[in-house]
């Protein structure tokens, strides 16, 4: 009995101890050769990693961030010299390579890897390029060898993973879609068949901007997204999202630009447009965009004008009741052949739909601005006269006055 516990304790301990470990797998295909001197000899990076933490370094004589690196990872090598196994690995000008290592004497294992079998398996654009793989064989992080510091190195050896930048290792050549972009615009004429509408996202994510190469020079931060995605819009209706969702009537248009008002398909586009706050002003980046792609110039202008000012909005009765518990917008709106509100809205979207169904620009009293209204309002639309909509709609509570002042305008004209 006791053999048998014996020969079963050393046949789970085998197991155990004979896994092979995620570098291991990795690199088992390959065979390397160091630089022992003047000669080249075969080099067991398999055996040689066991146990240790290792940190494969890709260099060359030519790269000087290479070359000052390697100081860095000496006083590393230095502080932990059982515990870190630090292998260079170089493909290409074999005397310039021997002649740098008779040089400088360095405590690493130089390897020599003509065929750039290591780089196949660790691919990278640029040098240095560092691979650090734990005690346990469990690949850490592809990064640049001034982020790895003894603080790491401490970690690693208590059996805890490292957070530190990585590099991006895809190829310059992979086509995919790249959720890490900065800036995306992209424009289609609409086809038959595409339903007019907009959405707008809006996204956070976890960021590291790296400022340099060197250790602590990266910052945590939240990145901002914010999208667009258009379907069977006009160049107007773009410009109005663009400039904070507001009424066409907020432009100046000449009568030579009529056509980006246009309802005609061959004048309606599909755009997807998306931005990162690290990237500049949302808005304005997408204004610019636009500019530059239909050749057109905005600019904001003042004039002295009459205009309808939403005066006060009465919340007595059923029709209109002010809330304040700062839940999302949520209505739907029909301006066919009636005005028909119906949801939860600002004072601000009632404005604008006001500014629809009476076809003349709409300001809002400034004691208005923040409020919130449940809305439930059903009207027909008898007569396309103005001063007739003002009454009706002042029998709704809702006021309306003509004012004359001066009005900020955008003015939209050709380069």
């Amino acid at each position: 009995m006791r053999f048998f516990f014996s020969f079963l304790c050393l046949l789970v301990c085998s197991k155990v101890f004979c896994q092979t470990t995620e570098f291991e797998k990795t690199i088992e295909s390959i065979q390397l050769v160091s630089i022992q001197g003047n000669t080249l000899q075969g080099y067991d990076l398999k055996g040689q990693s066991k146990g240790k933490i290792v940190v494969l370094e890709f260099w060359e004589t030519w790269c000087m961030p290479c070359i000052e690196a390697m100081a860095h990872v000496n006083r590393l090598k230095q502080a932990y010299p059982n515990d870190l196994l630090v292998v260079c690995v170089a493909s290409e000008g074999l005397p310039k390579v021997i002649n740098f290592i008779t040089k400088n004497q360095y405590p690493f294992n130089f390897v020599f890897d003509s065929t750039k079998q290591l780089k196949a398996i660790f691919p990278h654009q640029s040098i240095p390029h560092t691979v650090i793989v734990d005690k346990g064989g469990k690949i850490q992080s592809q990064t640049l060898p001034n982020f790895l510091t003894e603080k790491e190195i401490d970690l690693l050896l208590g059996g805890k993973s490292i957070d530190i930048p990585q590099k991006k290792i895809a190829s310059r050549y992979q086509n995919n879609e790249d959720a890490s972009k900065l800036f995306r615009f992209e424009l289609s004429n609409s086809e038959l068949g595409d339903r007019p509408e907009v959405s707008i996202t809006n996204d956070q994510r976890p960021k590291r901007i790296l400022k340099d190469y060197f250790v602590n020079t990266f910052i945590d931060t939240v990145e901002k997204i914010k999208e667009y995605e258009c379907r069977a819009q006009n160049v107007l209706q773009f410009y109005q999202l663009a400039y904070g969702e507001i009424s066409k009537y907020h432009f100046l248009i000449p009568a030579a630009l009529a056509y980006i008002d246009s309802t005609n398909l061959a004048n309606r586009y599909n755009l997807l447009f998306s931005s990162s706050n690290l990237f500049g002003n949302f808005d304005d980046l997408f204004i610019n965009q636009l500019n530059a792609v239909f050749g057109l110039q905005t600019e904001k202008i003042q004039i002295d004008t009459t205009v309808f000012i939403l005066k006060d909005i009465k919340t007595s009765g059923d029709i209109l009741m002010k809330k304040d518990d700062g839940k999302p917008e949520q209505f739907k709106i029909n301006l066919r052949d009636s005005l028909f509100i119906k949801g939860y809205i600002s004072a601000k979207k009632i404005a604008r739909e006001i500014e629809n169904i009476i076809k003349h620009r709409v300001e809002l009293n400034p004691s208005l601005a923040d409020n919130y209204y449940e809305v439930n309002i059903a009207m027909e639309r008898k007569e396309n006269d103005v001063n007739e909509w003002v009454s009706v709609l002042k029998k709704e509570g809702i006021y309306i006055e003509k004012e004359k002042k001066k009005i900020t305008y955008i003015s939209i004209k050709k380069k």
